[in-house]
């Protein structure tokens, strides 16, 4: 009845509840007026609309990054580019992080595809590793020594963990973006089994430098793109209306606190009850 209700709302006309059977007793219920709580309800179970269907894809840009400088220790770098640096030296080493804010994906999604992606401006023959960073920090303040002011990192250069969630190269080509399969992060994150304090950007492989975009460079900016299902959600929608018809009173109007039942052999001493529900909520 239900599908057929929201396929054609003008056919809503509500339910009848008719008893059947060989007992020729009477059931009562609560009316949409009866006791709170014990009113005559429609569950119903779908899922939410989105563009597209059932499944989005979405584009969440950083909502903070910079990039910390091994050289540079105490200087904070959150302008328009953002780099990654390999060498010999690990006191010339440069390292980015980025956050992402999940918040606008609704709960209860199933994330199925997770892309970090960054436009290279200056390309580099490295392997750029994505780690998940395991302390707070500001892009304002955070440099390779400290995470926030005052505050340093308990290891200098980042507290990250050991698992690389994806990793890329961005070479050969200056001015595109480079994308990597970032879906175990984004799940742990969003599933709060890791807890997102963003990424950073590692390095690794023979001395080089890369530039990127950063999130304040206009058509440049990184990005995560994410694809997800939208939830099912359950919804209880009480009686908007309610009564029962008795064949011995055909004329009697009862919408009072109580719906009934009744089955008789006799036509004349049944009873029905009918119930109506507003779809318009879902």
């Amino acid at each position: 009845a239900y599908l057929d209700w929201v396929a054609t709302p003008a056919s809503n006309y509500g339910l009848a509840l008719i008893a059947t059977g060989s007992d020729t007793g009477e059931v009562s219920f609560d009316s949409r007026t009866g006791d709170p709580g014990e009113e005559p309800t429609l569950a119903v179970y779908y899922s939410l609309p989105v563009l597209g269907g059932c499944t989005e894809t979405v584009k969440i840009y950083p909502q903070q990054d910079n990039y910390i400088n091994a050289d540079k220790p105490n200087e904070v770098k959150n302008g328009t580019e953002l780099l990654t640096k390999i060498d010999t030296d690990p006191a010339k080493v440069i390292r980015s992080l980025l956050q992402f804010n999940l918040s606008t994906l609704p709960a209860g999604a199933t994330i199925t595809a997770a892309s970090f992606k960054i436009f290279a401006t200056g390309t580099a023959n490295q392997t750029v590793n994505i780690r998940a960073l395991t302390n707070g920090w500001n892009e304002t303040q955070a440099t390779w020594n400290n995470r926030l002011t005052g505050t340093p990192w308990t290891t200098a250069g980042a507290d990250f963990a050991g698992t690389a969630y994806g990793s890329f190269v961005p070479n050969p080509t200056n001015n595109v973006y480079y994308s990597t399969n970032v879906l175990s992060l984004v799940q742990a994150w969003y599933g709060g089994t890791v807890t997102n304090n963003g990424l950073i950007l590692v390095p690794s492989g023979a001395n080089s430098q890369a530039k990127y975009g950063s999130r304040t460079a206009v058509g440049k900016e990184p990005y995560l793109e994410i694809t997800y299902q939208s939830p099912f959600v359950t919804t209880d929608l009480i009686a908007t209306q309610d009564a029962y018809i008795e064949a011995n009173s055909p004329n009697a109007n009862n919408s009072g606190t109580e719906l009934r039942t009744k089955y008789d052999t006799d036509i004349a001493k049944r009873s029905r009850a009918l119930v109506q529900f507003d779809l318009s909520t879902i």
